[in-house]
């Protein structure tokens, strides 16, 4: 088994240098864009109007019936568009 040829000096030097450093106090100067700071927690809207939507939708069942809905027409405007290909080729 062949063995490896020895690191030169500078490597050592940088392999030294990288593990000194202190990833905790990186982190810690790091200062966030405040722009792409959210009022809302999570990530989503809790207001209660569209909590009450929501609530409502999945009662009544519009949103699964406007999903059919949707991917229904989605697919037959695609089986058109790939049939218009097709003829012209």
């Amino acid at each position: 088994m062949v063995d490896a040829p020895k690191l030169s000096q500078q490597i050592l030097a940088l392999i030294e240098r990288v593990e000194k450093l202190n990833k905790d106090e990186v982190k810690l100067a790091f200062i966030p864009d405040q722009r792409m700071k959210s009022d809302k927690i999570g990530g989503r809207n809790f207001k209660i109007g569209r909590r009450a939507l929501l609530m409502l939708k999945q009662a009544t069942g519009i949103s699964k019936y406007n999903t059919r809905k949707n991917l229904k027409r989605q697919w037959n405007e695609f089986r058109k568009e790939v049939r218009g290909k097709n003829e012209d080729k």
